[in-house]
């Protein structure tokens, strides 16, 4: 079932640790890191909005994208904003999914041993992926999608 575009909290399987962007940054207008937030921050809101391509996910209303093998919110440059391929994986649970780049190169990925006090900032990495059917994915890979805005 492929996901409907709506305002989601995005969690790491591997941790349970929300997804977006740290409520304290610095205030220029560089690219914000999105990352797998520490358990004292507040789970941010993400709006995930179908396109034809894909999907766009937007932090704090700013178009996500990847740089330098990361990822961030692109605040001016929505240039490098990319629709996403969101991929349900039942095997692994509800309501859990994979994020990649519309290419498949290369997908979501949290860090997992980081100590940065704001959270690790989410990598976007070739997934490994188990030569299973159906295949299956490291818990660091996936992220539960939890819709918020039902009416």
């Amino acid at each position: 079932m492929s996901l409907q575009s709506g305002t989601y909290i995005i969690r790491s399987v591997l941790d349970k640790k929300a997804i977006g962007r740290h409520p304290i940054e610095d205030r220029s207008l560089l690219p914000k890191p999105v990352r797998a937030l520490p358990s004292d921050v507040s789970a941010p809101k993400l709006v995930v909005q179908k396109v034809e391509d894909g999907y766009h996910i937007r932090a704090k209303g700013d178009i996500t994208g990847r740089h330098d093998g990361q990822l961030y919110a692109f605040l001016i440059d929505a240039i490098h904003g990319e629709a996403w391929r969101i991929t349900e994986q039942p095997q692994h649970g509800k309501n859990i999914y994979i994020v990649e780049t519309n290419d498949r190169e290369a997908g979501w990925s949290v860090p997992v041993d980081d100590d940065d006090k704001r959270g690790a900032h989410v990598n976007v990495r070739p997934l490994i992926v188990f030569p299973t059917y159906p295949p299956r994915f490291p818990d660091f890979e996936l992220f539960e999608f939890v819709r918020i805005d039902k009416a």
